[in-house]
């Protein structure tokens, strides 16, 4: 799906094939409710356009963001679900999702759109009132639920305007 301003709405296999390339291939990706970036547990990335726009938002649980980040550090499994109990994330894991967050930028694009860029990820509850309105807004909206292999399952929501 192409919005209006030529941004693709990423698909699950799409999502699936480009998180396999970091979790490994037995990485799943299947449709699932969208999520509410205002929530106290959601991780948001912004996304804006050469001009500065804001033009697409990734936002995450924080089972995603435990699983995915500890997932590329190879951190214990133990430790990862005790980031999701506990919203209490290792330096190392909010790194790692800052760079999953910049290779789901690649999601957003096709060859007929602009380009796009990571503008910043927003820890639960410090996304800006206007932003959480605008992805609210938006109709063009995929709620995702990734599997990371050996960790478990977390939601993420792509949002495009």
């Amino acid at each position: 799906m192409i919005n209006t301003n030529n941004f693709h709405l990423p698909q699950p296999e799409q999502l699936k094939n480009v998180l396999g390339m970091l979790f490994g291939n037995s990485t799943e990706a299947r449709d699932t409710g969208v999520l509410d970036p205002s929530d106290g547990d959601v991780f948001t990335a912004t996304y804006v356009d050469d001009d500065d726009q804001l033009v697409a938002t990734c936002s995450c649980d924080t089972a995603f963001a435990a699983y995915a980040g500890a997932s590329l550090s190879m951190l214990p499994v133990c430790g990862a679900r005790e980031m999701v109990e506990t919203n209490d994330f290792f330096p190392a894991v909010l790194e790692n999702l800052n760079e999953i967050m910049n290779i789901v930028s690649t999601t957003f694009m096709c060859d007929k759109s602009a380009h796009l860029r990571l503008s910043k990820v927003y820890r639960p509850s410090e996304l800006p009132g206007t932003m959480s309105q605008a992805v609210a807004g938006s109709v063009h909206k995929k709620g995702i639920l990734v599997d990371v292999p050996g960790y478990g399952s977390g939601a993420i929501t792509l949002v495009t305007f």
